[in-house]
């Protein structure tokens, strides 16, 4: 009975590692699973959240509280691992008894271990204790420099509290060692929009490209950079990354179309008002925004109300500027 019930548990894992490609979606059948009860359906939970990388404090706490309670001896050397699951999760649900109770247990079976140290950290920071965080944070630095976490969770208690040139301080040093993590540009980057800084923002994005050459939002969101920082070259230069997002992905990529007519009105605007540039404004913008436009109208066709009326009318308006360049 032990191996079958065994072997359907694991029947039941593979069904939902096969249901679906969506993650979350994944997580809700797991949860499913396991309120059916039994250690086994509630570890698998917890597993699949680890290796996904998402973070569902609540049903951790639910499911992993009395997994790591009642079936210390059934999870043998993964114990400390789900243990420190159910740790975290305490800090975001901001269980501060739990999370009293479980880390001194972590401290008594590692002692002076630096990974403690930095759940330590960890549990200040939920208790909105921010500088003694960040103190927490720069001695375990200063016994290793290059601790990849300790130097995010800085940029992220600086960034809580508002001193953002600091937090791109911290960024540029954390870069300078960690040049290949994308996720750390994409975050620097939103930073630099935050205080108005897209020359930078532009910079980070121009890294990710190189990172992921095939990743069309890059391109369309390095387009509307530049073409924020204006300029009619820098309006030519987004209307190339524009284009180039689309020819990587022109099924679902409005947003490079949208971009590419508010170029074409931008280029076509200057053209008019310098006389020497009028050929380019008539013959590349002018066409350019007649195929975008005819795109964004089949696209927005099936839409309904007010959305489709102020949509279509923006484009209208700006179609005007080309009647006036070929005059």
């Amino acid at each position: 009975a032990v191996v079958s019930t065994q072997s359907t548990g694991k029947h039941q894992t593979n069904q939902i590692e096969m249901s679906s490609s969506n993650p979350v979606d994944k997580v809700h059948q797991y949860a499913e699973k396991a309120k059916g009860g039994g250690w086994s359906a509630a570890k698998d939970l917890l597993r699949y959240l680890r290796h996904s990388r998402q973070r569902f404090p609540e049903l951790v706490l639910k499911y992993g509280v009395p997994l790591v309670e009642n079936y210390s001896s059934k999870l043998g050397n993964e114990f400390w691992e789900y243990f420190e699951m159910v740790l975290i999760a305490a800090f975001d649900c901001g269980d501060d008894e739990l999370s009293e109770k479980y880390l001194e247990k972590i401290r008594k079976q590692f002692p002076g271990s630096l990974r403690v140290k930095k759940l330590e950290g960890m549990h200040l920071e939920s208790q909105g204790k921010f500088s003694e965080a960040a103190q927490q944070y720069t001695a375990i630095l200063k016994e290793s420099p290059t601790d990849a976490f300790c130097m995010k969770r800085q940029i992220s208690i600086f960034k809580a509290k508002g001193e953002f040139q600091t937090a791109v301080d911290l960024f540029n040093t954390y870069l300078q060692i960690f040049m290949a993590d994308v996720e750390a540009w994409g975050e620097l980057a939103n930073l630099h929009l935050s205080m108005g800084n897209y020359k930078q923002a532009a910079v980070c994005y121009e890294e990710l490209i190189l990172s992921a050459p095939q990743n069309y939002l890059y391109y369309s969101k390095y387009a509307e950079i530049v073409y924020t920082i204006g300029g009619i070259d820098n309006f030519r230069l987004a209307r190339k990354y524009f284009s180039h997002s689309l020819s990587l992905n022109d099924k679902t990529n409005t947003r490079s179309l949208m971009g590419l007519a508010a170029c074409s009105y931008a280029i076509a605007s200057h053209s008019h008002k310098e006389s020497r540039n009028k050929d380019e404004g008539k013959d590349i913008s002018g066409e350019l925004f007649g195929f975008v436009q005819t795109r964004l109208e089949d696209i927005y066709s099936n839409a309904e109300g007010t959305e489709k009326t102020i949509f279509l009318g923006v484009l209208y308006k700006m179609s005007e500027i080309f009647f006036y360049v070929e005059k």
